[in-house]
């Protein structure tokens, strides 16, 4: 009720009272199994084949279980298939080290005086110079040679050495394929430094430097161009510099590996976001690529790069970065194109294996502080050498200490272009029977997260049907039973294992016995027997199929060409088109002993001469004889449960009077008449009144609702019964 109405007027209130009951999918199955690649213990929605694969990799005899040739079959006949990929713990994400290495590069000092130990040599303050370069590039790409003329600098307040290189690069830098940078690490200096924007040991820069008259005519060679040694080391540890006026500077390349054998395991690792073999990059047998790769291209008309991720052979992302100048390099600073950060892959710079912080990178000295440790560890590169500075003065539990030094020798470091195939990611598949047992079922971890079959404890996926196919182990199998049971959203759908035996071995089996200590007796889970033969087009060959599998096709199939209250078996509905062969071929008697309520309860899976291979059962292993012990009538109550819970949400802390009891049933009874339409029932009725909500009940903010049905038996045996009767009979009277 309005509580403005105070004035004369015409008052328009809205009420929704158009309360109906929601339609429900009840084709949704749940896959728990291993893979490849993909989410660990997450339950992923998968609508197509290729969205399986591309997501959780390709079937493979390797792989335990059959959870993704399940996932396959059962796509024919629904698109909506949750997988729930789990582990043994020892799945790790798979990894490429990009090499590192130093782009050719000179400085021309800017200073007055002549410290060797910190280079100032003044050239170009007091005369002009002229430089004759030629770049090749880091795949022997050779580039125009050019020629560049800097005039005679200033003293105090007048232009650096750096701003005058800079000034007279700056119309051939587009071209050249070089870049001019200063250093103002040190206060005061005003060097300018000239390198190549390619990195790697394929790379190099071809100087010439002459004077320059004070006209600009080329007086002759001269010394100006400081190229530093790599490996000579001057008193104080800086290293040693030579002045030249002529040189071919060439770049360098280091990994991670090669450097660990100086002590300096240095490398840039790209890895992979999620774990398994499936990220690995390798051919496939009939020809292409799988898994990612890393692609490393100079973008040649300025310093930057671009790093492009391709999956399966295909280009799936790019990022356009630059690691010169004052460039940060983190996983969280990628610059990518279209998107914010990559999907795939992250990426760091390693020491030792372990990720490190960078620094900003002024004049390319890179800073980095570890990450492992109490206190972050400081220290920097030392040249083309690049070693380790930091020397471990502690090492405890609790505290690791370093000493480092900072040199401010130049860094002209870039990734070296190539393509580089992500290795040494694995599933993290178990062989052992008790590591897929604890794998499958899962366990709810401290923050909540639940594992394997664990996670399938969500209301939200609306699971109708489950199985971990190809795992007939007892104890992922009775605890799959019990998440049905406990949580009364789905049906589990299980098999016998391979080569169990005959038809006595597979009810002992069922029943209990030597290999299966506890028998299956449960209205939430069904038994398919024996497996099939079907062609698996990832291996190029026949394979034996869990028969749940089919089962749950079965089910999508019935959902689809009937009701979900129709049995999902015989040669309507039952029919497997793939499967050429039976493990175990049944007779009638065979039949009958597998179906009987008190022994098998299994469906038997049967090869007919003219008919082909049929799903001739559908018994859950319910042993009491109620209607609970089919199929049809536990997923139509599966069904139900679900639409009156979803219909009836809303009246909670609804007045409990008759107004809302009237309500309830106008939800209730339109629902339940359109099913007994469809021959999902032959009778019901809704009970919602005073008989129900006793004083006692709504003393106790109660409200009872009494739903009964009658639910429509199958006819599973159809008896024709043949009178032969004498020539005097009268067919009338019979």
């Amino acid at each position: 009720m309005a509580t403005n109405i105070v004035s004369p007027g015409v008052y328009i209130i809205e009420k929704d009272i158009s309360e109906y009951a929601p339609s429900i999918n009840s084709s949704v199955v749940a896959l728990v199994g291993f893979a490849n690649k993909g989410p660990l213990n997450k339950a992923t929605l998968i609508t197509s084949k290729a969205a399986l694969v591309s997501t959780f990799g390709s079937p493979s005899e390797a792989i335990t279980g059959q959870g993704l040739e399940a996932a396959v079959e059962i796509l024919d006949d629904t698109q909506s298939l949750y997988y729930i990929r789990v582990s043994d713990g020892t799945d790790t994400a798979a990894s490429a080290n990009v090499s590192l290495g130093t782009c050719p590069g000179f400085m021309v000092s800017g200073q007055l005086d002549a410290d060797v130990t910190a280079p100032k040599y003044g050239f170009g303050l007091t005369r002009g110079l002229r430089f004759h370069i030629q770049v090749t590039e880091h795949d022997g790409t050779l580039r125009p040679a050019f020629v560049v003329d800097v005039p005679v600098t200033g003293e105090s307040g007048e232009p650096s050495q750096f701003q005058a290189i800079r000034n007279a690069f700056a119309p051939t830098a587009g071209t050249t394929g070089v870049s001019v940078y200063d250093d103002h690490l040190v206060p005061g200096e005003k060097n300018g430094y000239v390198v190549a924007n390619f990195a790697g040991s394929g790379a190099y820069m071809d100087v010439h430097t002459y004077e320059l008259a004070a006209n600009g005519d080329e007086i002759g060679p001269i010394n100006a161009i400081i190229v530093f040694d790599s490996e000579g080391k001057a008193e104080g540890g800086l290293v040693n510099p030579e002045v030249k006026s002529a040189a071919r500077i060439y770049g360098s390349q280091f990994t991670l590996e090669e450097n660990k054998n100086k002590g300096d395991g240095i490398g840039y690792n790209v890895v992979s976001l999620g774990t398994g073999a499936g990220y690995n990059y390798g051919s496939e047998p009939g020809g292409g690529v799988s898994g990612l790769s890393i692609k490393i291209s100079p973008m040649k008309e300025n310093k930057n790069w671009t790093l492009e991720i391709l999956e399966n052979g295909a280009l799936t992302e790019s990022f356009v970065q630059s690691f010169i100048d004052d460039a940060t390099w983190l996983e969280d600073v990628i610059k990518p194109l279209g998107n914010d950060n990559s999907a795939l892959v992250k990426a760091f710079i390693a020491k030792d294996g372990e990720d490190v912080d960078i620094e900003k990178m002024p004049n390319f000295v890179a800073k980095w502080e570890v990450k492992t440790g109490v206190e972050p560890v400081k220290a920097s590169w030392k040249k083309v050498t690049h070693e380790w500075q930091g020397t471990e003065t502690s090492a405890q539990a609790t505290t690791t200490t370093y000493n480092s030094q900072t040199k401010y020798d130049a860094r002209f470091v870039n990734l070296v272009p190539g393509e580089y195939g992500l290795v040494s990611g694995a599933a993290g598949v178990p062989g052992d029977d008790d590591a897929v047992a604890d794998a499958v079922e899962g366990t709810t971890l401290a923050d909540g997260t639940r594992t394997g079959i664990q996670a399938l404890d969500n209301p939200s996926l609306n699971i109708s049907m489950a199985a971990i196919p190809g795992i007939t182990l007892e104890e992922p199998q009775n605890a799959l039973v019990g998440m049905a049971e406990a949580t009364s959203d789905f049906i589990a759908v299980l098999s016998p294992p391979y080569g169990i035996g005959g038809v006595g071995d597979a009810i002992e089996w069922s029943n209990g016995g030597e290999i299966r200590k506890s028998a299956l007796d449960s209205s939430y889970a069904a038994l398919y027997w024996p497996w099939v033969k079907v062609f698996d087009v990832f291996s190029g060959k026949d394979r034996w199929l869990d028969p749940a599998i089919f089962g749950i096709k079965a089910m999508c199939r019935t959902d689809s060409m009937a009701e979900t209250w129709f049995a999902p078996a015989g040669f309507q509905r039952g029919t497997l088109t793939k499967p050429s062969e039976v493990e175990v071929v049944l007779n009638k008697g065979d039949r009958d002993s597998l179906y009987d309520g008190g022994a098998g309860r299994i469906n038997p899976v049967v090869k007919f001469p003219a008919q082909g291979i049929v799903i001739f059962g559908q018994r859950t292993t319910h042993s009491l004889a109620t209607a609970l012990d089919r199929i049809n009538v536990r997923r139509l109550m599966i069904y139900l449960k679900k639409v009156i819970f979803a219909s009836t949400q809303r009246f909670v802390f609804e007045p409990n009077d008759e107004f809302t009891w009237a309500r309830i049933q106008q939800v209730l009874i339109p629902m339940i008449s359109e099913i007994k339409d469809r021959r999902g029932i032959t009778d019901f009725r809704v009970v919602c009144d005073e008989t129900t909500n006793t004083p006692t009940t709504i003393e106790n903010n109660e409200l009872w609702c009494k739903i009964l049905i009658k639910p429509t038996k199958t006819a599973e045996m159809i008896v024709f019964e043949l009178n032969l009767t004498n020539q005097s009979a009268q067919m009338g009277t019979l």
